[in-house]
């Protein structure tokens, strides 16, 4: 079970490139949009400059100059990053001033004469501009999602099997596609629905894991054992521990897995990066006019904007790694952790479930006693005993590379009081 590879695979390799051609491709049709509608006038790389927060200095002419190199780069990109420098970029439109393309309907909304309600109201009534407007604004909210995906996974390489997270960043690649305004591929679009289908498959097959199998398997074993050199009195024990954990993970509703799901949504909004959609500035900061430069950049104009946009990435990459380079996990995201390497140690080493220490008994142990590094973990008594009964086979899992992942994620959990 993995749902880590299936998520990644949606902002990495050929499924991003798809994925940057149909954002390029939604942002063209949007600048025709405003044309078509008297917004814009003429080509959008005439009416472009970069952001004026990022400079100490009010140098109008470098941020057009800039603006324009910037905004060549995002349109000819195969890299979601640099598309959602997008956000980096104002364009000067004539109905609303300076301003970025996912802050137009915003602005827009406020400048009507009758503000939100006149929105709702043209909406209401089926107004085509209201209409297009409003897919827009979403297509512009699922590509600011996809591109934090696509930091987060350039910057945070420990695995992530939350299936909330996983869901989410499907959700919006879809909305991405049912969005666009030019038809996608069907051979495109059937590699990313393979991908969606193999990604819920891993969510189900997590969702509604239980360990009656492997605890009916481990019932058996223990039976036939009893009759060759297992005494009544550790059979009865050990039946009536595994009878305990088969009760136990029968009652666990499927509400109960989704409420759990349900508890590491709160944490997306900390883990995403809030770096290239900053919030939308003050009205008599959105109100700037600038005039329009005509003129082209030259070789030496954009060599040192290269060198000013790596020096900019630096900084970006360094924050990005503060803001989204958590590798904590709370006690849901770390119980989903140990049941995948549940399996991977099973697949890796062939052993039963009571042999295995990533086992659902260990799990709750781990959990309810809050142990988070190996001396702790065999401080515990239920799980030093069973591992004296399994030593070879649970030292050969705790020496391998599984059973340093496996400690290091002890280490990275959250304690809640």
């Amino acid at each position: 079970m993995n749902i880590d590879r299936y998520w990644r695979t949606f902002v990495s390799g050929s499924t991003q490139i798809t994925l940057v051609e149909v954002i390029q491709d939604g942002f063209k049709a949007f600048f025709d949009f405003a044309k078509d509608y008297d917004h814009l006038e003429g080509d959008p790389s005439d009416h472009v400059r970069r952001r004026k927060y990022h400079y100490e200095e009010d140098d109008r002419k470098r941020f057009i100059r800039e603006g324009k190199i910037l905004y060549r780069n995002v349109m000819s990109t195969n890299d979601l990053s640099m598309v959602g420098k997008i956000s980096s970029l104002e364009f000067e439109f004539k109905s609303i001033g300076w301003q970025k393309i996912n802050n137009f309907k915003f602005i827009f909304t406020k400048k009507l004469d009758g503000g939100f309600k006149e929105y709702q109201t043209r909406s209401s009534e089926g107004d085509k501009e209201i209409w297009k407007l409003d897919r827009f604004d979403s297509f512009f909210q699922s590509v600011r999602e996809i591109v934090n995906y696509r930091n987060y996974d350039a910057h945070n390489k420990e695995e992530k099997n939350d299936s909330g997270w996983a869901l989410i960043l499907t959700g919006h690649v879809f909305n991405l596609i049912e969005l666009s305004e030019t038809p996608v591929k069907p051979e495109k679009i059937k590699s990313i629905q393979a991908n969606a289908i193999e990604l819920l498959e891993q969510v189900i097959e997590i969702e509604d894991y239980s360990e009656d199998e492997e605890d009916k398997e481990e019932v058996t074993t223990v039976r036939a054992q009893s009759n060759e050199s297992i005494g009544a009195d550790l059979l009865e024990g050990k039946l009536d521990e595994m009878t305990e954990s088969i009760e136990q993970s029968i009652n666990e509703s499927f509400d109960q897995i989704n409420s759990s799901v349900n508890k590491i949504l709160p944490y997306l909004d900390n883990m995403i990066s809030p770096i290239l959609f900053p919030d939308i500035m003050e009205e008599d900061q959105l109100k700037q006019t600038g005039q329009d430069f005509d003129f082209q950049p030259d070789e030496t104009d954009e060599k040192e904007f290269e060198w000013r946009m790596a020096k900019m990435s630096d900084q970006d990459e360094s924050q990005k790694s503060v803001d989204v380079a958590s590798d904590l996990l709370n006690t849901t995201q770390a119980e989903r952790e140990l049941l995948i390497l549940q399996k991977a140690f099973k697949a890796t080493f062939y052993c039963k479930n009571w042999e295995n220490i990533a086992q659902g008994p260990f799990r709750q142990e781990i959990i309810y006693n809050q142990i988070q590094n190996q001396e702790q973990w065999f401080s515990n008594v239920f799980i030093k005993s069973r591992y004296d009964q399994n030593k070879d086979s649970m030292d050969r899992q705790i020496n391998s590379d599984l059973g340093e992942k496996y400690f290091a994620i002890l280490e990275r959990i959250v304690w809640t009081d």
